[in-house]
């Protein structure tokens, strides 16, 4: 579903703060399964996590979803991607305080012009698969951590993305709650979706759910982790 080719990503090129964050990495993900980038901070897989969702560009290399090169697509037609085709879960959830879950959830969808009745019927479906229908008119700010999650999931697929990115999405729950996310994924494997999650927590790393692990040093794959 993504490939990508010698792809590096250096930071202030050309001057003296230069930092490459990853280095020609060549790495294939395929569709409908987990695939977790393992590491150390400051390994790349941040980096690499925010190229592979087209929220940044490299250096230079190339990346394709699926057929298609995403490059050196103009901005406009990489956002479009990204609202359409990507769905992100940030470390920090990045929800908006002082707006109920239900708005949170619905957000993403309303600049694709689709009915505001549909879109609310897919959130809805999905604050009840995701088991948040009670919070559906609570400020977001008055949740627990595993809750916050759990919206900032169904924000993430409220689009239909095919790839759902994670970014050390257990960094700040239990080992119980860390299950539950790692339950959620595995689910929406099930129901054909691709996603790839950055984390350093061993639990996620070695879930078994997860299908692929591609582990980082310093920018560069530490293993062969090239996927057919």
């Amino acid at each position: 579903m993504i490939r990508l080719n010698a792809v590096t990503k250096t930071y202030a090129a050309g001057s003296s703060r230069s930092h490459t964050a990853v280095d020609r990495v060549t790495l294939g993900i395929t569709g409908e399964r987990i695939t977790v980038l393992q590491g150390p901070s400051g390994s790349g897989k941040t980096t690499l996590l925010s190229l592979i969702g087209g929220m940044a560009r490299p250096t230079s290399g190339r990346i394709f979803f699926g057929e298609r090169e995403i490059t050196s697509l103009p901005e406009r037609f990489l956002a479009e991607l990204r609202r359409r085709q990507v769905g992100f879960v940030f470390q920090n959830y990045h929800l908006i305080r002082g707006v109920n879950v239900l708005e949170n959830v619905i957000l993403p969808a309303l600049p694709l012009g689709e009915p505001f009745k549909a879109v609310r019927r897919r959130a809805e479906e999905l604050m009840a698969q995701l088991e948040i229908t009670r919070l559906a008119t609570l400020p977001v700010q008055h949740l627990s951590g595993g809750e916050q999650q759990r919206v900032a999931i169904a924000r993430a697929l409220i689009n239909r993305p095919s790839l759902l990115i994670a970014d050390e999405p257990t960094a700040h729950l239990d080992s119980d709650l860390s299950e539950q996310f790692m339950a959620i994924v595995a689910d929406l494997k099930e129901r054909g979706h691709t996603v790839v999650i950055a984390s350093h927590d061993p639990m996620v790393c070695r879930h078994r759910a997860v299908d692929t692990v591609v582990s980082l040093h310093d920018g560069r794959l530490a293993t062969d982790a090239a996927v057919a």
